[in-house]
């Protein structure tokens, strides 16, 4: 394989795979009136939900956070009664859609680990055309109230990963949006910050009001982290600076890609892009012994049904297609959902139908 073509394809698959944390807000969708930055979803690496030391204290982390009951029990152990077990074969895929384009579930996780089914903060639909490497990323609202194969009532559909892991956020997506999915990459989100310093950081634009939020987002880290005993080893530095090129250590873009108040939700999803192109602006310097390696760091810390050699080839259809640009859409599309506070919590209510036909659009055309 020819030396070039080979960066780019492993460039593009760490690319691809570092999506879901890169991309980690564009999915949310919190009431701007209620939420306020930093939020549970925006909790550091190694936070009081994931630390070993302090899962006895749910009460106690409940409270300081001001977590829901309805986000509280997702941290507790799930009953086995409420697993929802889905075999490969019945995901429920919608047959005849276009051809050539094959469609990925990038899941974020803030499990314990990427074997525990926790919540899924981010899910992002991946389609990729395997003629043209075309990448197209569709982020799916975490609140967005749908039914979960299984259930008998309807629930947001981030639990579905936590009743049935990933075959069953597959059969969801599928179900709801008339989807062919079957082949999903679950990241844990705490190696986020480690995964950018493994690569030596990425360098990018900063405004002064980012740089702020920046800074305040990452004492929250710093003092969670001190409070349970987890600082030793990371670096919290703040950002001193702002302008172009600005050198972001992990912890700094994890940051960063973060930051949920400064704006609105399109400006979110254009920075949470910004970051992917700096990864893999920052990959494309790598020696191909160096992105190797990389992959294989990182590969061990995900979860996938996808073969390693297998990403890779998808990665050379879509070696140009990062830096070239990645179009971007989000379910439910503006003008199709209600949302509001339902018996307590933060719901969206889509329009399936309407969503359904902006979708395929935005993949197939």
């Amino acid at each position: 394989m020819n030396r070039n073509i080979l960066k780019g394809a492993l460039a593009t698959m760490l690319c691809a795979l570092m999506m879901v944390t890169a991309i980690f807000g564009a999915a949310l969708a919190e009431d701007s009136t209620t939420v306020t930055e930093p939020t549970n979803s925006g909790m550091p690496e190694d936070n009081p939900l994931t630390s070993e030391n302090s899962i006895n204290n749910l009460d106690e982390i409940a409270r300081t956070l001001g977590l829901t009951d309805e986000e509280r029990e997702l941290l507790t152990e799930l009953d086995p009664s409420e697993q929802v077990i889905i075999q490969d074969g019945d995901l429920s895929i919608r047959e005849g859609l276009g051809e050539g384009w094959r469609n990925i579930l990038l899941l974020g996780n803030d499990s314990r680990s990427l074997d525990d089914n926790g919540r899924t903060d981010t899910m992002i639909i991946a389609s990729i055309n395997q003629q043209t490497g075309e990448i197209k990323l569709t982020s799916i609202m975490r609140d967005m109230l749908v039914s979960i194969p299984g259930k008998s009532a309807k629930n947001k559909i981030n639990a579905a990963y936590r009743f049935g892991g990933p075959n069953l956020a597959m059969k969801t997506v599928n179900e709801a949006f008339d989807m062919n999915i079957s082949e999903y990459v679950v990241v844990n989100l705490a190696n986020f910050a480690e995964i950018i310093d493994s690569i030596g950081g990425i360098d990018m634009d900063v405004t002064y009001d980012e740089m702020l939020h920046v800074n305040n987002i990452l004492n929250y880290y710093k003092e969670d982290a001190e409070k349970n005993g987890l600082a030793e080893g990371k670096d919290f530095s703040e950002l001193d600076q702002y302008g172009e090129n600005i050198h972001l250590t992990g912890q700094q873009a994890l940051a960063y890609s973060r930051i949920r108040k400064l704006d609105t939700d399109y400006k979110r999803t254009e920075r949470q892009r910004d970051v992917l192109v700096a990864i893999a602006n920052k990959l494309s310097t790598q020696s191909v012994a160096e992105l190797m390696v990389t992959a294989l760091n990182l590969w061990n810390n995900v979860r996938t049904n996808l073969p390693f050699f297998d990403a890779v080839q998808l990665g050379i259809k879509g070696a140009s297609a990062i830096s070239g640009g990645v179009e971007q859409f989000r379910i439910p599309a503006d003008g199709t959902f209600d949302s509001g506070t339902y018996d307590g919590r933060w719901e969206i209510h889509p329009n399936f139908s309407k969503n359904i036909d902006l979708l395929h659009e935005f993949i197939y055309g």
